[in-house]
């Protein structure tokens, strides 16, 4: 998991709400298993992921 993804969503989500857009019930956290193949990027890219991840607050917020 990723704790600046988790926090940076929360952040997301009160701005929706303020918006009064409609939260999901139920968001996962993103999650990722590092092996040889994507270290070096998840390295270069921390504490941010080494890849794309769904964040439905911030296509709210782009609305």
């Amino acid at each position: 998991q990723y704790p600046y993804v988790v926090g940076a969503m929360g952040v997301e989500a009160c701005a929706a709400a303020a918006k009064g857009k409609t939260l999901p019930a139920n968001v996962p956290a993103p999650v990722l298993l590092i092996n040889k193949d994507n270290a070096e990027a998840s390295l270069k890219n921390f504490p941010r992921p080494g890849g794309d991840y769904p964040d439905p607050f911030r296509e709210m917020l782009q609305q």
